[in-house]
């Protein structure tokens, strides 16, 4: 079992992730909630004896959620620092029922979050579940605030039914820098079988200039295409400020951030401007 021992984490998924309809006036519980973050099956326990040793059970951040059709729940924890053993994993609840320190489980396996090979899993922040119940996978590629070897940052459609790939497509390094690139959410069009994805531009060395841009994605044709790179909608505004309890914070933070699709697939982005929406047949 490994260890991460992170602030307290909470999940909370509300009604209509289980299912119940979106007008349903049933609170938001508390699903999961972690104290530390464990991991089972360990490939040998000389290498779970060494991390727990290292101290890197310090590193592991869940950052994104998702929940399948059948109410499995998947998270990602970004390799931005540190060791962190599986950068996606399913949630395997307790036998108990209790909400407190359920297990991860690397997800698809071991080998597929191998650090250093580009056909596995280097680091996953964004990634979404269809209604087929396919995963789609974004690979931000960079370890620890590396530059990503080549080939690792990538897109990955995983049937989750058939625990399969069902297709993979790799960024060339004009549509992701493997410096400058920062890729931050994906957003699915299931009608039409198209991807967005935006990419925050942020560069592994700061004297690298910034390369916001958002890419489009083509599941049939199996292709991609950079579109509004560095353009003024995707990048900072020197002279935004944003306010909390009115005060003036963060007034050089990254640009756009994730992404989502609301009525007839309209891909939406947030700058530092103002929330972007942009018709699909525009991009």
């Amino acid at each position: 079992m490994k260890r991460c021992g992170c602030a307290l984490v909470v999940l909370l998924l509300v009604a209509a992730l289980c299912g119940v309809a979106a007008a349903s006036s049933s609170p938001p519980r508390v699903l999961f909630e972690w104290s530390a973050v464990d991991f089972a099956d360990w490939p040998s326990e000389a290498a779970h004896a060494a991390w727990l040793g290292a101290g890197s059970y310090k590193d592991c951040m869940p950052a994104g959620v998702k929940v399948s059709h059948s109410g499995t729940v998947y998270v990602s924890m970004p390799r931005w620092r540190g060791d962190v053993p599986a950068t996606l994993a399913v949630v395997v609840p307790n036998a108990t029922g209790s909400a407190l320190n359920p297990l991860l489980r690397a997800f698809p396996s071991w080998d597929m979050n191998a650090v250093g090979n580009p056909d596995a899993l280097q680091s996953v922040l964004g990634f979404e579940i269809d209604a087929q119940e396919r995963m789609w996978i974004l690979d931000q590629g960079k370890v620890n605030g590396q530059p990503a070897i080549a080939g690792s940052i990538k897109l990955i459609v995983w049937d989750l039914k058939t625990n399969k790939l069902v297709q993979k497509y790799v960024f060339s390094a004009e549509e992701a820098s493997l410096t400058q690139s920062f890729l931050n959410d994906v957003v699915v069009n299931q009608k039409d079988q198209f991807a967005y994805i935006t990419d925050s531009g942020i560069p592994v060395d700061t004297s690298l200039p910034m390369k916001p841009g958002i890419l489009v994605y083509n599941f049939a044709e199996n292709k991609a295409r950079r579109v509004l790179d560095t353009a003024a909608s995707t990048s900072i505004d020197p002279n935004l400020w944003i306010h909390i309890n009115n005060e003036s914070v963060l007034r050089t933070s990254p640009m756009q951030t994730g992404a989502g699709v609301p009525a007839r697939i309209v891909p939406c982005y947030v700058a530092p401007r103002r929330r972007h929406c942009a018709h699909d047949r525009l991009l």
